[in-house]
């Protein structure tokens, strides 16, 4: 998979290539569990469409990355290594955490509820042997669509949102989200 630059392509992508870069990305979570042992933290964003390497998604990962940063940094907990990317299938990251992961999952879930944007982020975390921790180990029920509420699975499958659509909803939780932020960043001189 190639790596793109820090500016966004916008370049649409199709199935062939989502299912080479969730290959791809099982292999290296395989080479850092190996490398870096711990448990694994796989960050990726939830964007609908074709066109996975664009603005927004640049945006969502830099909060993202901040956001678990901040929240591995308040819990105290070690970090072995970390790293983002930015493919045209869109941007990751991982973090390797000295944790158990069903402690680490718990913080991760946690985030992705608590956060503004945290229904965006997709925070999967690996333990040891690979294998990827599930909500409903936690009995928490599967994630709701952005726009009816109704479990996103179903109105994934049925397509019954338009890309348009959740592009539009996406784009008002992330400037929502970024002007909340710049009023807090405001200084009076």
């Amino acid at each position: 998979m190639e790596l793109m630059s820090s500016r966004p392509t916008n370049l649409p992508i199709g199935l062939t290539q989502m299912l080479a870069a969730r290959d791809e990305r099982v292999q290296r979570q395989r080479i850092w569990l190996n490398r870096y042992g711990g448990s694994l933290i796989s960050f990726c964003i939830n964007m609908p469409g074709e066109i996975k390497d664009n603005a927004a998604a640049h945006q969502l990962q830099a909060a993202g990355v901040l956001a678990v940063q901040r929240e591995l940094n308040a819990l105290g907990w070690p970090v072995s290594a970390h790293d983002s990317w930015r493919h045209i299938t869109g941007p990751e990251a991982f973090w390797s955490v000295a944790v158990p992961a069903a402690t680490l999952k718990s913080a991760m879930i946690t985030l992705e509820q608590q956060h503004p944007l945290g229904r965006l982020f997709d925070l999967d975390v690996l333990q040891a042997d690979g294998r990827s921790l599930s909500r409903r180990e936690f009995d928490l029920s599967p994630r709701r669509c952005l726009i009816c509420n109704e479990l996103a699975a179903v109105c994934g499958r049925s397509r019954r949102h338009s890309n348009e659509e959740l592009q539009v909803r996406i784009h008002q939780i992330l400037h929502s989200y970024l002007s909340t932020q710049e009023e807090h960043h405001v200084c009076t001189v």
